[in-house]
């Protein structure tokens, strides 16, 4: 009898990339409520070796955090596995997370102990100078947007971002975007979202991210202005 795990790696590939996306929504826009076959795939790779490691990279590929009664630890988690193995960064395609409920939202709840010296071990490689205290400090203020700007970092096929912005005078984006021209290079969708209800979206504070060459798209707007 034929075993499926038999078949040619490129066939095995194609099968699974299916389960990932059944109905071909992430091909045109970015929409992660549809067609996410996470579950699937993560009971794939318990099968064996040889599909663990063709299923990996598209477990990677999306990555969604919208539950808003949360703290940063999925983002935070998820980021820390891709400084782990950064081969699998390269996977990456869609980033969707939103704002923080305001009771969460830039709140000074300090990171968990077991991820400290970890991300300060990434601060430090930056090589950051003066502001290296900076990004320490909002690290261990769970600071979201500087796990989602160490994220893109190591992401350097992304193609489509949405975030919450706002909070905050810190913003660790434009620190990339001087370091590498190549910085979010392959973006062509953008989304920011802003959970200051006073503050609204800083438009001015993202010039670099809405100018980038393949932008095709942007969704940028005021969470709550909008409405």
């Amino acid at each position: 009898m034929a075993n499926l795990q038999d078949l040619p790696q490129e066939l095995l590939q194609e099968i699974l990339s299916f389960i990932a996306d059944p109905y071909g929504w992430l091909e045109d826009d970015f929409d992660l409520d549809n067609g996410d076959g996470t579950d699937d795939l993560c009971n794939i790779c318990l099968v064996s070796r040889n599909f663990r490691e063709l299923a990996q990279p598209l477990l990677f590929r999306n990555f969604m955090d919208k539950d808003e009664d949360r703290d940063c630890d999925k983002t935070i988690c998820f980021t820390k596995a891709i400084y782990a193995r950064p081969d699998l960064g390269e996977h990456v395609r869609y980033i969707s997370i939103a704002p923080l409920a305001d009771e969460y939202f830039d709140s000074h709840m300090c990171i968990e102990q077991r991820h400290i010296k970890f991300y300060e071990g990434v601060i430090k490689d930056l090589q950051l100078g003066d502001v290296e205290k900076d990004w320490i400090r909002a690290m261990n203020n769970n600071h979201l947007g500087l796990f989602i700007a160490l994220l893109v970092n190591k992401t350097p096929n992304l193609r489509s971002l949405h975030m919450p912005v706002g909070g905050t005078d810190f913003e660790p984006f434009p620190v990339f975007f001087r370091r590498d021209p190549s910085f979010l290079s392959n973006l062509t969708t953008v989304g920011i979202e802003s959970a200051d209800r006073e503050m609204g979206f800083p438009m001015q504070h993202h010039q670099e991210l809405l100018s980038l060459p393949k932008l095709k798209k942007n969704d940028s707007y005021s969470r709550y202005f909008a409405r």
